[in-house]
């Protein structure tokens, strides 16, 4: 248990959760379109049943939450500009501080889009288009890219060079080939950006879009290899200047579909492993009716509170949110909604092989600082993964308050012990300079080039 030193230590009163790293909202479950992977499209039971904005009340306590975690991302399955009051959200996060980014189809963004260039705190646009091709976009979301793409070049010339802006595209089948006319268009319109995204499928309908499942085509038609496909798209964002981001599972839909197949699709046999996810322990999601759930993709449930019967600091702290927590690190446990996700793929959780709680802590009276931190990971500590405190709040910033002494301006000292077994203890002696600016200021645990680890997060005087 934490020794009663520790509340001289620590501002953050022991045992009490800190606050996410980032919020995420969805204002409004409204949309101006009819996307075909659209929970509300299907009419599933996922996020807001009923379409419907955030109400003022839910709004009030997300600002709150905002400012204890720094950051909100509004983003979720409707359209945020369909919410009456979202450029006075906007507005609202700013003159808080908030770093603010948001998620757009960019459709009605021709008038609004300047006033995003007087926003301090915003720090990205994501604009999803699917398609630039007529056809391919109107049978994917049932509307017409003309708009989405006027939306998109009036947010590229609001914030170009100033934001980064994205362009991101759920990869499917029936699209992948006519994303070759992107860079081009990117390119006039200030964007340099092009995200692809993963497919999760809500249907079987959609379960067929998937990239992996084409590997008996590329196979048999080599010249139809989707791989070749992408190599011609990766040339076309070089030549026009368009940074290609996309995640590990895009690139083994794309050049290892067996392997996809076997890394996020198929439940392991006989092993120890869950999904490795660590957004229930960095993220909250809010949906538009105030509800709150592990995630947008798990927004049918399991739910963790209500915003009009708790406050979100009550529900990210409550037990629910432990439970399920406790449950996704547990390969015996793994809840189902995970169980089906294919956004992540399944592994060792890093949270059960990297943890380690605080039990004593103390100021000594030259002013140096002390901490005793028992690994309950599974995994050891050791001189080329060791446990360190480092400034966080952004995570890897050289802080205001380093001193000569520290191991680098971006951490603050390194476990004296060689090794830490799991069980062990290892202690961390160090100082701090005295704060410049008079904000609060964070730090954190990890273990170096593993995880930081859950729930470390301190302030010091």
């Amino acid at each position: 248990m934490p020794s009663a030193v520790q509340a001289e230590v620590f501002r953050t009163k022991p045992g009490v959760l800190p606050p996410p790293v980032l919020v995420q909202i969805e204002v409004s479950s409204r949309c101006n379109l009819k996307c075909r992977m659209c929970p509300l499209t299907l009419e599933t039971t996922m996020s807001s049943g009923d379409p419907g904005l955030m109400t003022e009340a839910t709004w009030e306590q997300v600002v709150r939450m905002g400012k204890l975690a720094g950051q909100v991302t509004i983003a979720g399955f409707g359209e945020p500009l369909t919410h009456p009051d979202f450029r006075k959200m906007l507005r609202a996060l700013d003159e808080a501080g908030i770093e603010i980014s948001f998620s757009t189809n960019g459709i009605g963004f021709e008038k609004f889009a300047p006033e995003l260039a007087e926003l301090r705190n915003l720090k990205h646009v994501n604009i999803s288009i699917d398609s630039p091709d007529p056809e391919i976009y109107l049978d994917i979301r049932g509307g017409d890219v003309e708009r989405a793409l006027s939306g998109a070049r009036a947010i590229g010339a609001a914030l170009r060079d100033r934001v980064p802006v994205t362009i991101a595209v759920v990869v499917m089948k029936q699209n992948v080939r006519s994303l070759l006319a992107f860079p081009a268009l990117m390119q006039d319109m200030g964007i340099r950006y092009l995200v692809l995204q993963s497919l999760h499928d809500y249907t079987d309908e959609l379960e067929r879009e998937h990239l992996h499942t084409g590997r008996t085509l590329q196979m048999f038609r080599p010249s139809l290899r989707l791989h070749t496909v992408f190599d011609e798209l990766l040339a076309e964002c070089e030549r026009h200047g368009v940074q290609l981001l996309r995640g590990d599972r895009v690139a083994l839909d794309t050049y290892e579909p067996w392997e996809s197949t076997a890394k996020y699709f198929t439940k392991p046999r006989g092993e120890a492993l869950t999904k490795v996810c660590n957004v229930p322990f960095e993220n909250m999601y809010v949906d538009s009716a105030g509800r709150v759930f592990p995630c947008c993709h798990s927004a049918s449930g399991p739910l963790l509170g209500e915003t009009g019967k708790q406050t979100l600091e009550e529900i990210w702290a409550g037990e629910l949110s432990k439970e399920f927590r406790s449950a996704i690190v547990d390969p015996a446990r793994t809840p189902e909604v995970c169980q089906k996700c294919s956004i992540v793929p399944w592994g060792e959780h890093p949270f059960r092989l990297w943890a380690g709680e605080v039990e004593e802590a103390g100021r000594r009276d030259d002013g140096w600082m002390w901490l005793r931190v028992r690994n309950t990971g599974t995994s050891a500590w050791t001189a080329e993964h060791p446990l360190r405190l480092a400034p966080s709040r952004p995570r890897d910033r050289a802080s205001a308050r380093a001193l000569p002494g520290w191991h680098t301006p971006n951490r603050v000292v390194t476990m004296r012990e060689a090794r830490v077994e799991p069980g062990g203890v290892a202690l961390l002696e160090f100082e701090l300079g005295e704060p410049r600016d008079g904000k609060e200021d964070f730090f954190e645990l990890l273990v170096e080039g593993k995880a930081w680890l859950f729930g470390s997060v301190h302030s010091y005087f």
